[in-house]
């Protein structure tokens, strides 16, 4: 088995019915289960949705608005691509399962897991059918056996510098707006990437 890590564009998501959550302003995606183009993902967005367009989705099949946590706003969805991947030329049943995915200003970065010779044929797929669709990396098969391993690159990232410059120190030695000055990001960026790892840490080792 491998892992392959894609990244897809905002023009490409929003075939697929993603521009009624980027319009909220996405800010996380929780795969929590992944049958190649059917899924459900816990979604984070800083405004509720515009829950009539979220209805009018062919490919959403249902949602739930599950938390209003302050900042920010989380829903369950479940999506089937299937009809708009056929339409586009794409085998529905080439995908393969999906382990994460990060949001990012380009669009999303995913992993995706199955044999080399699905994930080849998968983004050949992809790409003949003019999505635009960017292999940024192929491994093999991880399992996650370390905390570290529940973290995306980004995550990681943001997290080595906070401690580095003594954000996690007693008492803190830094602040959200030293490390985004840092990274040359917005503070609120890295207060988001800081929860999100400090989420997925304590569910690996106590979820």
């Amino acid at each position: 088995m491998r892992q392959a890590v894609l990244s897809i564009d905002h023009e490409t998501l929003t075939e697929y019915g993603f521009e009624v959550f980027q319009d909220s302003g996405l800010l996380d995606i929780e795969i929590l289960s992944c049958e190649g183009p059917r899924g459900v993902s816990r979604l984070h967005v800083e405004e509720r949705l515009d829950e009539q367009r979220l209805d009018d989705l062919e490919t959403v099949q249902w949602w739930e608005y599950v938390a209003d946590q302050g900042s920010e706003h989380a829903y369950l969805v479940e999506m089937n691509v299937a009809d708009e991947l056929d339409r586009a030329g794409v085998d529905a049943d080439s995908m393969t399962r999906a382990e994460w995915a990060e949001v990012q200003s380009r669009g999303f970065a995913f992993e995706v897991t199955g044999s080399q010779a699905e994930l080849k044929a998968m983004i050949a797929d992809l790409q003949a059918a003019g999505q635009n669709v960017t292999l940024e990396q192929l491994r093999d098969y991880r399992i996650r056996e370390s905390p570290l391993d529940a973290l995306t690159n980004r995550q990681q990232e943001v997290l080595d510098v906070a401690y580095e410059l003594g954000y996690y120190d007693v008492p803190r030695t830094s602040s959200t707006e030293e490390i985004a000055a840092e990274l040359g990001v917005d503070d609120s960026t890295v207060a988001e990437h800081l929860q999100r790892a400090e989420h997925n840490l304590l569910e690996f080792l106590l979820g």
